[in-house]
């Protein structure tokens, strides 16, 4: 039902409360993370063969690499995400992995931290499913292990979705996250989120207008903050020429309850290299408060099928958001 340019994963939609430390062996460290890669790649790849494709719903991967160059300095930060989910009759079982690493400080060293979430579901009636998983985290001197419990509706026209998070079994906080979408017509949707940790006094909230008709999809959004009053507002769509060619856009303006402003201006293309698997890049300006920079944005993607899962489907929408602007940066 929604508009969503492929790109990558989980979203942290809080702060964290932990310190990622720094590597000291860098060139250590960089294999390791392409190991992981490797690895996570060849596991989802092997759910896709054999029988287990005849049952395999839907599947991704991707990876985002975004460079940004303030006055002579360059700041990378990359993105990789795989994600599989398969069904077996009234069983429904999905798992995915997300790895997040930067290079913010323009001396080499690499911060390096991975979501990973495993869930099982089951389809009491059409359009009906609950289900339950694991979540967990893992950085340099960080592991935390949680997890979450979901329900989901979905008809013609309307879905909705209910999640509850805990994000660390040794704490006390309890996230809960609503999704709803409603259909105006086929090429129209609009779509709205909460999300409330137990922990905080406020909560977030998205705004979500979508356009998808032929060859033209787009998505206007906003994202409020009871507690910090940051908003935000974006804009981002694509153009499809037909021909293995696409065109991209996005914009994104941020403004903070201290005053500062942010915005990202970005235009790209992509094309097509087989069926589902896109090789986009887009270049930018970001101006963070006053300092500009040049963005490069480049997205290898493969995926297939459609989504399970309601709620995974409303993340990865607030994620592209987040990645087309300005929280690409970190």
């Amino acid at each position: 039902m929604r508009y969503s340019r492929i790109s990558c994963s989980f979203v942290v939609d809080r702060p964290c409360k932990f310190h990622i430390q720094r590597s000291t062996t860098r060139h250590a460290r960089k294999e390791v993370i392409m190991l992981k890669y490797f690895l996570s790649a060849s596991a989802l790849a092997i759910c896709g063969t054999g029988a287990a494709a005849q049952n395999l719903e839907y599947a991704r991967l991707s990876y985002d690499l975004n460079s940004f160059t303030f006055d002579d300095s360059d700041f990378i930060t990359g993105i990789f995400q795989g994600e599989a989910e398969m069904s077996f009759d009234q069983i429904f079982l999905g798992a995915g992995v997300r790895n997040f690493s930067t290079d913010l400080t323009d001396d080499g060293d690499v911060e390096n931290f991975t979501f990973y979430d495993v869930w099982a579901g089951y389809g009491a009636r059409p359009g009906i499913l609950f289900g339950a998983g694991l979540t967990g985290l893992s950085a340099e001197d960080v592991d935390r292990n949680g997890y979450e419990v979901f329900g989901q509706y979905v008809d013609d026209q309307f879905e909705a979705s209910v999640t509850l998070l805990k994000l660390d079994f040794d704490e006390d906080n309890l996230r809960t996250i609503v999704n709803g979408a409603y259909g105006i017509n086929p090429a129209v949707t609009l779509s709205a989120t909460l999300i409330r940790d137990s922990e905080f006094d406020g909560a977030q909230y998205y705004l979500a207008a979508d356009y998808d008709q032929r060859n033209i999809a787009g998505r206007v959004y906003y994202r409020g903050d009871t507690e910090f009053d940051d908003t935000i507002f974006g804009a981002r769509g694509t153009y499809d020429f037909g021909n293995a060619f696409r065109a991209n856009a996005a914009y994104e303006t941020l403004t903070t309850d201290g005053g500062a402003d942010f915005s990202v201006l970005a235009v790209g293309g992509g094309y097509e290299v087989v069926d589902g698997a896109w090789i986009d890049l887009d270049v930018g300006s970001y101006n963070a408060d006053g300092d500009d920079a040049v963005r490069v944005q480049a997205t290898i993607s493969f995926e297939t099928g459609s989504r399970i899962r309601v709620d995974s489907a409303f993340e990865q929408d607030r994620f592209d958001d987040r990645n087309e602007g300005v929280d690409s940066f970190f």
